[in-house]
């Protein structure tokens, strides 16, 4: 025997209503407020994420418009893939301001080379975000965050100490994205 059972089929604009229709955060509209009115400047973004933070990356793509700012976005995570998109070791720890600088630096000229709006019209930026955060293995040092903006060669940094023990990684991990989309703001001052 078979059974029929009769099901409501949404009207066109309830399905629309549905598609439109998010709820956000405070997170999300503080990304939205800042990457919104990048998207209509002349910067080209290539980022690079190592350590920790790779949520920033998606906060920047899911963005409409998103192309239009960004070149691309990089992690390399392990040290020989850090050693291979710098074409040389780091210049200090992995998670270092030292090494946060010369990514961006790397980076920003990754954006000079690809950028799609042409040389003569584009602002070169490179961003990175390297990071130590809490984790299962035992490591030496604190547990740190460290942000660099390179903007056509000007250098920016933000860096964070985390007390051992008192951030969660999901906490980190929400800071650290906190710290890139701060930097990211400086690009609209």
């Amino acid at each position: 025997m078979v059974h029929f059972v009769e099901s409501h089929r949404p009207s066109r604009l309830q399905s629309e209503q549905r598609l439109t229709h998010h709820p956000t955060t405070d997170v999300d509209a503080s990304w939205a407020t800042t990457l919104d009115p990048l998207h209509t400047t002349d910067f080209q973004i290539a980022m690079v994420v190592s350590g920790g933070g790779s949520r920033a990356i998606g906060r920047c793509f899911q963005r409409p418009g998103a192309s239009r700012s960004f070149v691309e976005a990089v992690v390399p995570y392990s040290h020989a893939a850090m050693c291979e998109y710098l074409n040389e070791p780091p210049a200090g720890p992995s998670a270092s301001v030292e090494t946060a600088i010369q990514l961006s630096r790397v980076a920003m000229e990754r954006c000079r080379r690809l950028s799609d709006n042409g040389i003569n019209t584009s602002i070169p930026v490179g961003i990175s975000l390297v990071a130590a955060l809490p984790t299962s293995e035992p490591r030496k040092g604190q547990d740190r965050i460290h942000v660099a903006l390179n903007v056509n060669g000007s250098i920016q940094t933000w860096t964070r100490q985390l007390p051992r023990g008192e951030f969660t990684r999901d906490a980190a991990e929400r800071v650290a994205e906190a710290m890139f989309l701060s930097a990211m703001g400086e690009l609209l001052r």
